[in-house]
């Protein structure tokens, strides 16, 4: 939930408080591309849940 802070359309970061959370650890199932890009999203949930702002991805996982 950094947003706030560090804009995308500014250089210097804003002041304020920024909140840690640190959740259970997260492992990959294998060693494939697909565990690392299973192991990408369940990181990107957890930070979600999380971070108090808005999923800007589209559902298909593409910027939007």
């Amino acid at each position: 939930g950094t947003r706030g802070m560090l804009r995308a359309d500014e250089w210097f970061p804003r002041r304020g408080r920024i909140a840690i959370t640190i959740t259970e650890p997260l492992a990959a199932d294998g060693r494939d591309w697909s565990d690392a890009m299973a192991l990408a999203r369940g990181a990107r949930e957890a930070i979600l849940a999380h971070c108090g702002e808005p999923d800007l991805l589209a559902p298909d996982g593409s910027p939007p």
